[in-house]
């Protein structure tokens, strides 16, 4: 099993502690039974307030935590954040009693300024903290002005790893670039487009803001230094659209003589041969295309943005091979306006393509994007929102031709035909550099086929 530290969280604690708050951060690790760990917690100590992030499929743990604050302590307010709220808005607060605020939105601001008027520093009330839900003396909810995306991301400190067993922490075995003790950070922040089925702007913004080169070079010697760390995944949405930028963060990782490799997202209009010839040399093992579609109509609908063509990702996954980095192609499949035969050519396209590592997604309507309905999507329950992940078949069918159990099937099927193929298991074995490379593509090759057929029994 593979235990990841949350980078939100981590940055809003730092911010916190740099405004010098004390904090706790619980995160499940090997090392951490994490309700016992709630548990016991919660009874021994008393809390200004307990923050809970999630994502969407994560949000019926979430509200799992907060009855459990309010079981030990039902005067401590328990405040919400992440993809999720940000997503429902205030509907989390008017269907869920159990939580008292929401922090929508970039969080690091509103939460401090939050905890200032919890700790009655401030003579400012919650209507004037800009990003915050609330309910107010009458139990009415109410929603404040959304908080702009801060413009300088140096004024956040680097996650606080140091409060958690950091080292407990892995990343699959698909980003490690063959072994070695992984880490994810970031060294941006937004992305300027408009993916029909993405989320990410509600918590990053649409607007491409940057860290420093000294910033984050300061933070990627401590991951080696303190923590051991050999491989860094960036978790930025693009980190390739600002060229000249990332340019002189590779000439700046080089010259550090760093020692280690990356990992990173990109698009693949943006990824030209200066590009991937530079980052190669940076360290770069691993590039994550987020190629949507194999069908030109469908891409042209998808509000990726101008340019992005079919040669683009072929070129893309050539410029890969040819300076040594593996490429892992990410398709979505099932949209509303697409047919059968448009998928079946998405299934074909991502397998000419010949690329190290694939993966086809069924179509997630996120709260938050345009392909969300709150009427038709929303489950009755809570614990319905634990079915929005792409390794099972959606209670709710998105496309006309294909009900959601038959889209999973053909999905698994494409799966095990790219998989299973005798040419992809050849390629994969030749890209082999170490041992290390053995044992993580044998973890991560068993991983998939146990979130594949783990989906066909759930089908």
């Amino acid at each position: 099993m593979s235990y990841y530290f949350p980078l939100g969280l981590g940055y809003l604690a730092a911010y916190l502690e740099k405004q010098g708050r004390r904090v706790e951060l619980l995160v499940e690790s090997p090392r951490v039974e994490f309700w016992a760990e709630l548990n016991a917690r919660l009874r021994q100590h008393a809390y200004l307030c307990v923050g809970i992030s999630s994502m969407t499929s994560a949000f019926p743990q979430a509200l799992r935590i907060a009855r459990l604050v309010k079981q030990h302590a039902p005067a401590t307010p328990v405040v919400a954040g992440g993809a999720h709220v940000s997503g429902v808005g205030a509907a989390a607060l008017e269907a869920h009693a159990e939580i008292d605020f929401l922090v929508l939105g970039e969080g690091e601001i509103t939460l401090w300024e939050l905890a200032r008027w919890l700790n009655a520093e401030t003579d400012a009330e919650p209507t004037q903290i800009a990003g915050l839900a609330w309910r107010n003396a009458a139990g009415t909810v109410m929603r404040n002005a959304p908080r702009g995306f801060h413009p300088t991301l140096d004024d956040f400190p680097p996650p606080a790893r140091h409060l958690t067993q950091f080292t407990d922490f892995a990343l699959h075995a698909h980003t490690t670039g063959g072994g070695g003790r992984g880490a994810t950070m970031l060294s941006s922040r937004g992305c300027p487009f408009g993916c029909l089925f993405c989320s990410a702007h509600l918590t990053d913004g649409k607007k491409y803001r940057v860290r420093s080169i000294d910033a984050i070079l300061a933070e990627l010697r401590e991951l080696r230094d303190r923590y051991e760390v050999r491989y860094v995944f960036f978790e930025d949405d693009v980190i390739t659209v600002m060229r000249k930028r990332l340019l002189a963060l590779c000439a700046a990782i080089v010259e550090a003589d760093l020692q280690m490799t990356f990992g990173c997202f990109s698009t693949v209009e943006h990824f030209d041969e200066e590009l991937a010839r530079t980052m190669s040399r940076a360290g770069f093992r691993l590039v994550i295309f987020g190629m949507e579609s194999g069908d030109a109509q469908i891409l042209a609908q998808l509000g990726k943005g101008k340019g992005a063509t079919l040669d683009d990702a072929r070129a893309a996954v050539a410029r890969c091979r040819r300076y040594g980095m593996r490429s892992f192609a990410s398709f979505v499949v099932g949209f509303p306006f697409e047919s059968v035969a448009q998928i079946e050519r998405t299934f074909a396209f991502g397998r000419a393509l010949r690329p190290s590592l694939l993966t086809f997604n069924p179509l997630t309507p996120f709260p938050g994007t345009p392909l969300f309905d709150p009427q038709r999507h929303t489950p009755a329950h809570a614990d319905g929102w634990a079915d929005f992940v792409t390794t099972r078949a959606l209670p709710f069918d998105m496309n006309p031709e294909l009900s959601a159990s038959q889209l999973m099937q053909r999905v698994q099927r494409a799966h095990l035909r790219y998989y299973l193929h005798p040419l992809t298991l050849w390629r994969m074995l030749r890209e082999i550099r170490s041992w290390g490379e053995i044992q993580a593509l044998l973890v991560g090759f068993l991983g998939l086929l146990a979130r594949l057929f783990g989906a066909r029994r759930a089908a």
